[in-house]
């Protein structure tokens, strides 16, 4: 479903910063990890990221699910083929300076 094709009531439900995105289900439905538990894809530690990681390698939308975990951000997970380290963000959700993303 598209966030424009919702009724003014389910809209008002959800948060403000949902009903301007465009729909996962553009291209997330053609990815690698469709219907793959998504707790792979949110590891406990780095070393756990690499079978997400894996997959990701060969998904036919890593661009777009990297380019959706950018615009949001999605400050956890494996988005995109890349750790929320590698996009720029700490344990604990908060933005590395750039002198800290350059050493990662």
């Amino acid at each position: 479903m598209l966030n424009d094709d919702l009724d003014p009531i389910t809209r008002r439900r959800l948060p403000r910063y949902l009903t301007g995105l465009p729909s996962l289900t553009d291209w997330h439905q053609q990815a690698a990890c469709a219907g793959i538990d998504t707790g792979l894809f949110f590891p406990a530690h780095r070393s756990q990221a690499d079978a997400a990681q894996t997959i990701c390698r060969r998904c036919p939308v890593v661009r777009q699910c990297r380019d959706h975990a950018e615009r949001l951000p999605e400050y956890f997970g494996i988005w995109g083929g890349m750790t929320a380290g590698e996009r720029g963000w700490n344990h604990a959700g908060k933005r590395l300076s750039k002198a800290d993303r350059l050493t990662r």
